[in-house]
């Protein structure tokens, strides 16, 4: 026990000789005055005890101080002891709330993982998906390429038309001027012989039919030249909508690109 030698040192200092070990002074004999002597006599190198000194009381004094010592010792002992288990017990459950929070730590870096590794999966199938797109964007461009180039094929076309149109009326005015020449032609000579008049007559009915025949070619020229236009028109706004689609769905398949990076952004800060 650390309080016996001071409980030890404590009884050596009523003794003249100090330092002698404590199991002389302890073992020391108990009798009355007239054998103290005797023996102190037959024996005089022998240390006297606490008794020889301070007389039978004060011994007893002392050694019962000795034993409250000792107990005293023993209780602390046992609250230090006490103290100790407590504090064993308290560091065991902190190591036990350690682990379970290094446990915790690793569960949420798995699913930090599982959800980088989903993150990554959703960016190969996005990309994939942003290609098809791409691809699909290059078909509708070759496309609208080629429906412009039938558009101007079209247009080439419809000049050539026009230009063929636009000569119609200059051959119908060089025909009806010479049908008018004819016939001031054969009026001159109508007096010559009725056959002739009547020829003429016949020769002006065909005349007649004819500038009616051309007439109504004029008419369907036209006609003709207003369909052609009206074909344009339709062509020009059958483009203008097939544009449309194709930015409408380019805004689109960019807004969803868009909103899928943002989800997960935020599913990998709010799992952060």
């Amino acid at each position: 026990m650390q309080n016996k030698p001071f409980l030890t040192r404590l009884k050596g200092w009523f003794q003249p000789g100090y330092g002698v070990d404590s199991t002389d002074v302890m073992d020391a004999p108990k009798t009355d005055q007239g054998s103290k002597s005797a023996s102190s006599d037959a024996t005089p190198s022998k240390p006297r005890t606490i008794e020889q000194w301070s007389g039978p009381a004060q011994a007893a004094t002392v050694q019962a101080t000795g034993q409250a010592g000792e107990r005293s010792a023993d209780n602390v002992q046992l609250g230090s002891l006490s103290a100790s288990q407590n504090k064993l017990e308290k560091l065991q459950d902190g190591y036990l709330q350690v682990i379970e929070l290094v446990e915790t730590i690793r569960k949420h870096q798995d699913r930090q993982d599982e959800r980088a590794v989903e993150f990554s999966t959703s960016l190969s199938s996005m990309a994939s998906t942003l290609a098809e797109i791409q691809k699909g964007n290059n078909k509708q461009v070759d496309q609208l390429a080629s429906i412009a180039d039938e558009l101007r094929a079209g247009n080439k076309r419809g000049d050539h038309w026009q230009e063929v149109l636009a000569e119609f009326p200059k051959t119908a005015q060089a025909q009806r001027e010479a049908l008018l020449s004819v016939t001031r032609q054969m009026e001159a000579v109508g007096d010559r012989d009725d056959k002739m008049t009547g020829s003429l007559d016949s020769l002006r009915e065909a005349v007649t039919a004819l500038g009616d025949a051309t007439t109504a070619s004029s008419v369907a020229v036209k006609n003709l030249q207003m369909t052609a236009i009206e074909d344009s028109e339709r062509t020009a706004d059958l483009l203008e909508a097939q544009n449309k689609r194709f930015s409408m769905l380019f805004a689109v398949t960019v807004t969803m690109t868009v909103i899928a990076l943002i989800t997960g952004v935020v599913a990998i800060m709010r799992g952060g």
